[in-house]
Parts: structure tokens; sequence; C-alpha cells
């Protein structure tokens, strides 16, 4: 459940905005008509998102979207009572497998009954290169299948040797959760002081002008961001826009065993 009393910006009430307009469709955040048309700085979408989610407004889930010959990977938001749960192919094939494997008496299945049964519809290679804490690949002899066999059937005509059977054990019940989602910083919540601010001049021109104060000694991003009161994001975007706009310029200097750039 979430507070109805929470404070949102007018940025993030429009991002919520649009979120909702998709119903249970859901809002992607990357492609040419995704969440990124909102903000200039697609940076900035982390930030509402991970604001949003921590107070139970929006769902995320991953979700794949090819463009022209790339894929990319990015997410896919809902309202809590529209999240309608997508999942890709590959997901998908891990559960048949698994669920394949699990209905099996004794927790395995023969390679080639596996092979027959999804008829070449799954990767079944790659399946069990990621599924190798969860499914294991065994080579065993034939009788420990088939003990009532002939010995025309598990003898090698070669060397007298029994053959031996692939199978496929499942050793985890469980179904992997590695959806490869980024996880979020934890951010130390405090107060900024605000008390240099100046009312009628925009932040990208008190930037400026706190950096033109440092002379030739220059400026971090960590202490821009502590002189004027901002957070560390809005002092990156400055410096950013500051640098496009050749009003200043980054150089790097060694203080201590670490570079860093002013």
């Amino acid at each position: 459940d979430h507070n109805p009393l929470t404070e949102i910006t007018v940025l993030h009430y429009c991002f919520l905005e649009r979120i909702g307009r998709s119903r249970y469709n859901g809002e992607v955040t990357q492609g040419k008509y995704g969440l990124q048309t909102i903000s200039e700085d697609s940076k900035m979408l982390f930030y509402y998102r991970k604001f949003l989610s921590k107070h139970k407004l929006i769902t995320k889930q991953i979700f794949h979207l090819r463009v022209g010959k790339i894929n990319c990977s990015g997410s896919l938001l809902h309202l809590p009572r529209f999240c309608t749960i997508i999942k890709s192919k590959f997901t998908t094939d891990i559960e048949k497998l698994i669920q394949f494997i699990r209905d099996k008496p004794e927790k395995y299945a023969l390679y080639k009954d596996v092979q027959k049964h999804f008829n070449n519809s799954i990767d079944l290679k790659k399946l069990l290169m990621k599924l190798n804490k969860v499914i294991k690949s065994e080579m065993v002899p034939y009788r420990t299948i088939h003990p009532d066999a002939k010995q025309s059937e598990w003898k090698l005509k070669v060397n007298g040797m029994e053959k031996s059977i692939k199978i496929l054990r499942l050793i985890e019940s469980n179904i992997p959760d590695n959806t490869g989602e980024e996880e979020d910083e934890e951010e130390v919540e405090s107060l900024l002081n605000e008390s240099g601010r100046l009312l009628n001049r925009t932040i990208l021109r008190q930037g400026y002008s706190v950096i033109e104060k440092c002379g030739n000694s220059g400026l971090a991003q960590a202490g821009l961001a502590a002189t004027m009161g901002v957070s560390a994001l809005q002092a990156r975007s400055v410096c950013k826009q500051l640098v496009k706009k050749d009003a200043c310029r980054t150089i790097l200097i060694d203080i201590g065993r670490q570079r860093i750039g002013q």
C-alpha cells in the first residue's frame, strides 16, 4: 500500500500520469515513443522511476525491445492495479523445461526424450548453460535406466562395455529468478544546504559563477554539489551542460592514488 499523502513534483506527476494512461499495456523506458520523450536527460528517468517505485506507486519489470537491428533492454512500468506480468521467450522456455523434468517420478529425463518433446522449439544447449546449478547433465549406465534390458541392448559390440545414456537431472526444483535487473543504489537521505541559492538566477548560471570564483584551481563535481546545495545528479547535469556549451572544461588531476576530474 502506498501513502496517498506522498508529495510529488510536477515531473513525477507527468511521469505517473503517462504510465497510468497506458493501463494494462504499460510504458517502456526505451524506444522512440518511450518515456524518454518526457525528459531530455535520460538519466533522470532512473530517478523518477526509483522515487515512484520506492513509494509503491508503480511496478517495474525487465523488458527487451528490438529497435532496428539493435536489442535494447529497459523497464516496463505499470500502475500496481494494472500490472501485467510479461515474460520473455527465454524465461518461458526455462519454466517449460523445469516443469517437464519436475513431472517425472525420478526428477530426471532422457536427453533424447527432452529433444523429442520440445521438437527443437527451445535452444536446449543455451538453457543448460544458464541452468547449470538447477539442471545437471549426466552420463549414466544403460541398465540404470533400463534394468531389464537384454544383453544385446546394453552391451557395446566393439569392446563389450556397457552403453551410457545422457540424462538431465533436476537438482533444484525452484525456478531461478535471474532477471538481470539493475540494483538501485541506496542513497543517504539528508537535507541540502540551499542557503547559497539565488532566486532569480538559473541553476546553470549559478553553477558557472561558483566555478568562476574558484579560479585556476577549479572545483570537483562533489564540491559543486555541496556549495550549491544540489544533489549529485543535478551537479553532474550542470557540469555536463557547461562543458557542452564550452563555458568550462574538465581536466584530470591526481589526488593521492585517485584521479579526479575538475
